[in-house]
């Protein structure tokens, strides 16, 4: 037996030899090790996404994305006692109407009989384990932040992280954290008290000073808050960290694939060995001995690797997602969805009593890797770039027509406006220019930096954003660069260039950024969280899809909200839409576990109508 839904997260009952996992739709499964399920809990009324788990001799305590926290037993996984999102708080410092805030974080901890975690509205709950009676509920230690991780491994002395990048050092009991260092910019997922050193470790998301959004990994951090030292080894998020029994050896690791083994026998500690790569982006790592690593990715498979990265059991779940969406040149209702395992052809229109027609044309598999950007072309062939290194070309019907390996994994795609060129930026900083043909034209090491956005000014200019914030503009084809400026934070994708202005979406949320002063004129961002992913504009409208399970409608002439969706089913990744004759638009957006979410428009707000999935 196994699940149907995206495992979020994987924890290792030690007593029982068995794992607890909580799911997508907020529900709890025990799995044997042999990652067959043998016990799934009740549905509640609460379904949305648990990200933070803990478990005690007699129960599993969670916190779902909106910040229901919930006791469950252990034995049966039938649900005890669940508080509802928006009534457990201090209203005394909350905002009027305030709603709570969707978040990944993981933090909750179980010390001395009393539960610790954030609500919805990052403020710090604390509960009696047993009756669940509510003991205090403290100011948050970072505003507008989460807690990510805590460590009670160190007796008396804890440590928190949070989605701010600060680690903390004091005591739960107390709230006395008289250690607060900024440690990352960005997420720390994991930390841990190692105590063959009497240190802290910790993970980072994007790095710190000169290294932010360069290069990250893990820290290491005396119990004072002194001897603070970076051991950078990723360009992309590090999701978790974890030692084995007597701490000699640590394991870390993320979203590049890989799992870092370090031997920590001598406080210098060293590189030793690095297991993967693995078919999908690392979100948990359990350790049950060096031989069994049970690696749970963000498709929601789980594995069992041995320490030479051969797996030895699979638990059988097959994930999807949408990775992006683009339309017909000529054609803006026949759109091409990148996926997991090849390319889908959709054709959408409006259909009877104000319905949506959504036919499905064609489905394309190959085998080069999640396919993560396409381009189409006038004539209906496309380009594409996939996890596995790949990029290639195909026809409207999926022939291959070329395809070429490079030598890190490609992040952004553009064609120019002739169709005769394409261009590719990868993690590794570089950028190759192919013919359409598939000739190479360039290959040229840029920047230390992932180069995560490209594409072609109205000039035929090339235009490339990377993720240390660096915006460069090239005058031809050697790449000569022109023009160099920085903005803060990190890019996502190139929404639209204007003859004056580059529209950007990242972690600020979409900007438009003028060509000619390169100065930000606008920004659309309001009460998104987390990575702004995608967006698109489209009639007066700008919609913007964020991390944070978030869907924000802003009026184009301003930067005012005027809705926000917070009920995705998993995360959004990709957006596209057309208008329609009566003035408004048609919405898809898609995402993890292969959902189309289709939505109409009414006074450019988005109303769902159909919920389609692409497996």
């Amino acid at each position: 037996m196994h699940t149907n839904d995206r495992i979020t997260r994987l924890l290792y009952i030690n007593e029982k030899n068995c794992f607890v996992a909580s799911d997508v739709k907020g529900r709890l499964h025990l799995l044997d090790l042999d990652l067959n399920v043998f016990c799934t809990s009740d549905t509640t009324s609460f379904n949305s996404p648990i990200n933070a788990i803990e478990v005690t001799d007699k129960y599993v305590i969670t916190k779902n994305r909106r910040g229901a926290i919930a006791k469950w037993d252990i034995n049966t996984l039938h649900p005890l006692d669940i508080y509802e999102e928006h009534n457990i708080c201090d209203k005394t410092y909350l905002w009027e109407q305030e709603e709570p805030s969707p978040t990944a974080a993981r933090g909750i901890s179980v010390y001395n009989g009393k539960v610790y975690t954030n609500n919805g509205y990052g403020q710090i709950v604390v509960l009696d384990l047993e009756s669940f009676e509510i003991i205090e509920i403290r100011n948050p230690l970072t505003n507008e932040s989460f807690i990510d991780c805590v460590s009670t491994e160190a007796g008396e002395l804890h440590a928190i992280s949070e989605t701010s990048g600060v680690l903390h050092i004091g005591n739960l009991e107390t709230g006395d954290f008289p250690i607060n260092i900024q440690i990352d910019e960005s997420n720390v997922h994991g930390v841990r008290y190692d105590k063959r050193h009497h240190r802290f470790w910790a993970t980072q998301d994007s790095g710190l000073d000169s290294d932010q959004n360069v290069a990250n990994g893990v820290i290491t951090i005396d119990v004072n808050g002194e001897n603070l030292s970076f051991f950078p080894f990723s360009q992309d998020d590090v999701e978790f960290l974890l030692f084995d029994d007597d701490c000699r050896y640590v394991y870390a690791g993320g979203f590049e694939g890989y799992i870092y083994v370090f031997d920590n026998y001598e406080k210098e500690f060293r590189l030793d060995n690095i297991i993967g790569p693995f078919p999908y982006f690392i979100i948990n790592v359990v350790f049950v001995s060096h031989d069994d690593l049970y690696v749970l990715m963000q498709n929601g498979e789980i594995v069992c690797s041995d320490s030479k990265g051969n797996i030895k059991k699979r638990s059988g779940f097959n994930g999807s997602c949408i990775w992006e969406m683009a339309s017909h040149p000529s054609n803006d209702s026949i759109v091409y969805c990148a996926k997991e395992e090849g390319i889908e052809i959709l054709n959408y229109e409006l259909g009877n009593y104000d319905s949506i027609q959504i036919k499905k044309v064609s489905k394309h598999s190959n085998a080069f890797g999640i396919n993560r950007r396409i381009r189409v072309l006038d004539d209906g062939s496309y380009v594409a770039i996939t996890q596995g290194k790949y990029i290639y070309k195909a026809t409207e019907i999926g022939n291959i027509e070329w395809f070429k390996r490079i030598d890190s994994v490609p992040r952004s795609l553009a064609i120019s406006s002739t169709q005769d060129e394409v261009m590719v930026g990868t993690d590794g900083g570089h950028v190759i220019v192919l013919s359409i043909t598939g000739e190479e034209k360039h290959y040229k090491l840029i920047s230390k930096a992932p180069v995560w956005a490209v594409d072609y000014l109205l000039d035929q200019r090339r235009i490339m954003c990377f993720k240390d914030g660096t915006i460069n503009i090239y005058s031809d084809v050697n790449l000569i660069e022109e023009e160099s400026f920085q903005i803060e934070a990190f890019p996502k994708r190139i929404i639209k260039c204007t003859e004056d202005s580059v529209y950007i979406v990242g972690s600020y949320g979409l900007i438009e950024i003028d060509l000619n002063t390169k100065n930000i004129k606008n920004t659309w961002t309001e009460l998104l969280i987390n990575t702004k992913e995608n967006a698109i504009m489209l009639n007066d409208n700008i919609y913007i899809l964020s991390y944070g399970y978030q869907m924000g409608t802003y009026i184009m002439e301003s930067d005012e909200i005027i809705d926000l969706k917070e009920d995705f089913q998993d995360f959004p990744k990709s957006i596209i839409g057309k208008k329609t004759s009566d003035g408004e638009a048609i919405l898809l957006v898609g995402g993890r576990g292969g959902f189309l979410n289709v939505y109409r428009t009414q006074n450019g707000i988005p109303f769902k109508v159909r919920e389609l999935y692409l497996h």
